[in-house]
């Protein structure tokens, strides 16, 4: 990788290599992160480019930092990523320097509240892939729902209003509720993204609840 060294002028740029940042997920949590010393306070943009082909790429956009979804209008399979740094200032001794920049996609799934109310929805769980522990995370709240020891292709429903767990192996004398980490998923209003840790399927319901006029 090319060294911050680079970029050490009165006027540069630098160009990242181009990520392949794939996946199957509907979409990504994005976090940036950058430790800059800017004593004059001179300019520092910072850009984003996408591909699908390795060969054309979208004009250079500018990067919010407060954008959480900054890939929302892309398909996220098959996609390249890169980004472009560049900085100015009027005088040698006025430039900024970037002492470290990163980038953190999660991969998430978007669902949007539009009522008036928390909602605490239906949910459905398939493990896969093996035997293991999930955990679903509402980064808009923090809360985390838990689920340990699940046997590979196992369903498990969780009705998060009425608290109830189901799994479908509860013939076999297997009850999940002991397994929980007594969180039940809520949906604030607006959009709430969650991050899944395991390897499963999952499918959520509810219904927007609002105010009677």
């Amino acid at each position: 990788m090319k060294s911050w060294g680079s970029l050490l002028s009165v006027k540069g740029s630098y160009t990242s290599k181009a990520h392949l940042i794939s996946t199957d997920s509907p979409s990504y949590l994005t976090t940036f992160a950058a430790d800059i010393i800017n004593v004059h306070a001179k300019q520092v943009q910072f850009f984003y480019s996408v591909s699908y082909d390795h060969i054309t790429w979208t004009d250079w956009k500018e990067i919010n930092f407060n954008d959480t979804n900054l890939l929302d209008q892309y398909d996220l399979k098959g996609l390249f990523f890169k980004y472009q740094i560049t900085m100015s200032a009027s005088k040698e001794h006025e430039r900024p320097y970037i002492q470290s920049f990163s980038i953190q996609f999660d991969p998430c799934a978007i669902f949007e509240n539009l009522g008036d109310f928390i909602v605490k929805p239906k949910v459905w769980l398939r493990k896969k892939n093996g035997n293991g522990d999930i955990e679903i995370t509402n980064t808009m709240t923090n809360q985390k729902m838990q689920l340990r020891n699940l046997i590979n292709d196992e369903e498990v429903f969780i009705h998060c209003q009425k608290e109830e767990i189901v799994s479908n192996r509860q013939n076999l004398g297997v009850y999940r509720y002991d397994d929980h980490n007594d969180e039940f998923l809520e949906l604030v209003t607006g959009k709430n993204y969650l991050k899944a840790n395991g390897d499963f399927d999952m499918q959520v319901r509810y219904q927007h609840v609002f105010i009677q006029q």
